[in-house]
């Protein structure tokens, strides 16, 4: 009778709504919680699981790593969700819309911001007169400045022969980019460009009639800037070809700079 009675003490002790008062805590595998539902996993990697149907369906799962599966019990990444439906996942504060797209600041902060295009663009200078058929490169004093990145770099340029009456040939002018202004000891070799330019495409061309007084070059090349900082790219133009006789030696005008107003030089970021 006096132990039955010393643990019915011992367990109104344990419980006293008083004690329940005080500390509102709640241990698992702990006798001293330190917050509201505190769980020691001793021996095992998934501390927290939240099932239903038998232990066919997982909910919600933590492991001892940290890690939060929704959907999973086995989350790889701090936060896993798996769902079979669409529209798993929903964010509502306050920045939230249509068509929006979740982007993170320079701190890692993810608000809903509408979906923009990086555009950038170059800055067009006075041109450059380009001698027909001669296998130099010729800056057109245009550059372009781009950020660290992939971007696609868009030219249109007005070939403008107005000035050269009774042209009897063709001409097929080339264009690129280079990581300088060089000197006449870079501008050997057709394939001298800048290294940045990925793909075999690094040329942009045009094509001007025999005795037409326009013609036009367009194109766009790929750009990777690797660099942490902005790099500056400039618009060359040169190694040209002429289509019949007889020839009569000229310089295209003003080529690749602003006096058109076709001209144009513009980049656009891809990921």
């Amino acid at each position: 009778m006096k132990h039955s009675f010393f643990l019915l003490a011992l367990l109104a002790t344990w419980f006293a709504p008083s004690a329940l008062a005080q500390t509102e805590r709640v241990g698992i595998n702990t006798r001293t919680p330190v917050s509201t539902l505190d769980v020691h996993a001793t021996n095992s990697s998934t501390p927290l699981q939240y099932w239903r149907d038998n232990y066919s369906n997982i909910l919600v799962s933590i492991l001892s790593s940290g890690n939060v599966g929704i959907g999973t019990s086995t989350p790889t990444t701090k936060l896993e969700v798996q769902s079979n439906t669409q529209g798993a996942v929903k964010i509502i504060d306050g920045t939230q819309g249509d068509g929006k797209i979740l982007t993170s600041d320079a701190n890692g902060v993810g608000t809903w911001q509408a979906a923009k295009t990086d555009i950038i663009l170059g800055t067009l200078g006075s041109g450059q007169n380009i001698p027909v058929a001669r296998p130099e490169w010729y800056y057109t004093n245009s550059y372009i400045d781009l950020p660290p990145g992939r971007w696609i770099v868009y030219v249109t340029m007005v070939l403008d022969c107005r000035s050269v009456p009774n042209r009897s040939f063709d001409i097929w002018l080339r264009s690129t980019f280079q990581d300088n202004t060089f000197s006449s000891t870079l501008q050997a070799g057709i394939t001298h460009r800048s290294s940045d330019i990925k793909t075999n495409a690094y040329l942009i061309c045009g094509f001007i009639k025999a005795n037409s007084g326009y013609g036009l070059v367009t194109g766009s090349v790929l750009v990777d800037n690797t660099s942490t900082a902005i790099k500056r790219y400039y618009y060359v133009a040169g190694y040209s070809d002429r289509f019949g006789d007889p020839f009569t030696p000229m310089d295209i005008p003003y080529f690749g700079g602003g006096f058109a107003g076709e001209n144009i030089m513009y980049a656009t970021r891809v990921n």
